[in-house]
């Protein structure tokens, strides 16, 4: 493969300042017609009811910059924008791909460190290789086929954290208002309540790099179920002055600078120690670890009501094992863990394959756009992007298939999605009347059902 040509940012794209198309008011309604954009983490600030101007269908696509973050956006619809802190960008000409040069952009290493305009004096500066236009196309080909499989995935992960939620509800009820009456109880009779410790750092030997992990309140990560690895670990002679949990434990962020840390949960999967900044519930055989994180995890903003009003928030031991919450039979409590373990087992599958995707992305970004990439050998991201997009049928994808004739469900069970699934997906078309079926009969009058796409 030969090398790409290096060329500036500012060779290949034009910018145009945003000033006309910046709207008069910020009275956004969902009820309007055109999205108010940011290039910022927000991106979509609302919808206006404004008539005039609004960026033209016939310049899209193009890529709005923000020109202090540097963050940027390859926008497809009509808009408007909410301040003049960006640039929009287009291509020179027809030798260059939009997207291509988005998914470039993306991949320079540039973290601002002054409050400045950047794409001027320093942005446009920087040097991408551009391939020939078909390679150029594949290129973004590929990296928006990943993207969206990316966006699919979390998208997938975010529905099991609501199912888990829904059925938490559906068996239990409110934790707080406690509709289903179930007998109330304190934490204490939960389970032991253990604060943790900070063993004297004046004493090196209390501390060690590999005998048990320490854990802290950073290591308690909303949306993951188990606290991450420590960076720091206490020696023999330290756990002896610390305090620890076994498997089974539940542990609760009860100091914090700001309210919203307060209350983060972790469920204990092996024997750890922990600091002072942490209360821990070693539950009791009659109540099951799972329910009880769920049960605290549902009850977050209950717990952070009971921290103090002053600059350090703070849930004291004896506050923590008095906070009262419903108590559910034990068996109930069983039902429910059975039901999210096998939830969780699909979601730690989907967390495999996303970090696989974005693995993916960054390894197929990376080596085209330092001109690394042999297009004529890409055979074997053709196939994991395939792989991929045939584990994640959708509605969109079950259509399109049924369409061409060639749509058969076992084809696409896999550990990914079952028969059920599929089959739910097809149900929904037929609702929304996008196919139907029909019942065929060959010369010897033998029939067959038949999904077949509604035009």
């Amino acid at each position: 493969m030969s090398k790409w040509n290096l060329v500036r940012l500012s060779e290949v794209l034009n910018y145009e300042q945003p000033t006309k198309y910046i709207v008069e008011t910020t009275n956004y309604n969902d009820k309007h017609k055109t999205p108010v954009l940011t290039a910022g983490k927000t991106f979509l600030l609302g919808h206006t009811n404004e008539k005039t101007g609004i960026f033209p269908k016939e310049k899209l696509p193009i890529i709005i910059f923000d020109d202090f973050t540097t963050v940027s956006k390859l926008v497809d619809f009509q808009f408007k924008v909410k301040s003049s802190a960006m640039k929009m960008l287009h291509p020179k000409n027809k030798d260059v791909d939009i997207k291509y040069v988005f998914y470039a952009i993306k991949n320079i290493p540039f973290s601002p460190e002054e409050h400045k305009r950047f794409w001027i004096s320093k942005y446009s500066k920087f040097r991408i290789p551009l391939p020939p236009l078909p390679e150029q196309q594949k290129i973004a080909s590929f990296l928006t086929r990943i993207e969206a499989l990316i966006q699919k995935r979390e998208e997938s992960i975010q529905l099991l954290d609501e199912l888990i939620k829904s059925t938490f509800l559906d068996m239990f009820g409110d934790p707080v208002l406690n509709p289903k009456g179930w007998s109330v109880n304190i934490l204490d009779q939960f389970g032991d309540i253990i604060t943790g410790n900070t063993p004297p750092r004046a004493n090196e030997e209390n501390y060690s790099s590999n005998y048990i992990e320490w854990i802290k309140t950073d290591n308690i990560v909303e949306g993951e179920l188990f606290p991450t690895k420590a960076k720091e670990y206490l020696s023999e002679v330290g756990l002896n002055r610390g305090r620890s949990v076994q498997e089974g434990a539940i542990i609760v962020a009860c100091i914090a600078g700001s309210i919203k840390s307060i209350g983060g949960i972790s469920l204990i999967n092996r024997t750890v120690a922990f600091n002072q900044q942490i209360n821990a519930i070693q539950p009791y055989v009659d109540v099951n670890s799972k329910f009880l994180y769920y049960l605290l995890n549902n009850s977050k903003s209950y717990i952070q009501h009971q921290a103090g009003k002053g600059m350090k928030k703070i849930i004291t031991k004896s506050v923590f094992k008095n906070i009262s919450f419903p108590l559910p039979p034990k068996p109930l409590q069983d039902k429910f863990a059975s039901i999210v373990t096998k939830i969780e087992a699909t979601k730690e599958k989907y967390q495999t394959s996303l970090e696989e995707l974005n693995n993916l992305f960054n390894s197929t970004a990376q080596k085209a756009f330092k001109g690394e990439l042999n297009l004529g050998k890409i055979t074997i991201i053709e196939k994991a992007i395939s792989k991929e997009e045939a584990q994640m049928l959708d509605e969109d994808r079950i259509l399109e298939l049924i369409k061409s004739g060639s749509f058969e469900a076992k084809d696409h069970v896999n550990e990914q999605q079952s028969y059920d699934d599929i089959r739910d997906k097809v149900l929904k078309l037929m609702d929304e009347g996008k196919i139907t079926q029909i019942f065929t009969a060959d010369k010897k009058n033998e029939g067959n059902m038949v999904l077949e796409a509604v035009n």
